[in-house]
């Protein structure tokens, strides 16, 4: 083989690998950045937000450990979050996250800890109803 055909091949691998590796960056750049998961104060629970997330992540919140989920009304919703229950462990969090980076196509997705809880909605009824003056209670449903 002579020197030139040498120096031709020789320039095609390294543009095949230079192109390999600036594919490798871009393609890889589409990926959705996960945060690590905070420590937690005292009164404290984790909440994951996603803003304007793509893709078929839906399935994530839907895990045990995750004690409420929102989304904006707008269509395309532009952000979620998932606020997890007082006894949710980092390993709970880790395992959202890690469906989040299968699932995710794009957004951006933040972990907090905040001390503001899940709302309860449908709150228990009370064992007994309180005293009430007996016209009150006949029109109370037993």
């Amino acid at each position: 083989m002579d020197e030139r055909a040498s120096e031709v091949r020789t320039g095609r691998s390294l543009r095949t690998a230079v192109a390999a590796v600036v594919t490798g960056a871009v393609l890889g750049g589409c990926g959705v950045s996960i945060p690590e998961v905070p420590d937690l104060g005292p009164g404290e629970y984790w909440v994951i937000g996603i803003g304007h997330p793509r893709g078929e992540w839906g399935e994530c919140f839907e895990d045990e450990a995750v004690a409420q989920w929102l989304m904006r009304a707008d269509m395309p919703s532009s952000g979620s979050t998932a606020t997890f229950g007082r006894d949710a462990e980092p390993a709970d969090v880790d395992r959202v996250l890690a469906c989040l980076r299968r699932s995710l196509s794009g957004g951006e997705v933040s972990v907090e800890a905040t001390t503001i809880g899940p709302v309860v909605t449908t709150p228990e009824p009370p064992a007994e109803w309180p005293d009430q003056p007996d016209e009150v209670r006949a029109r109370t449903p037993d």
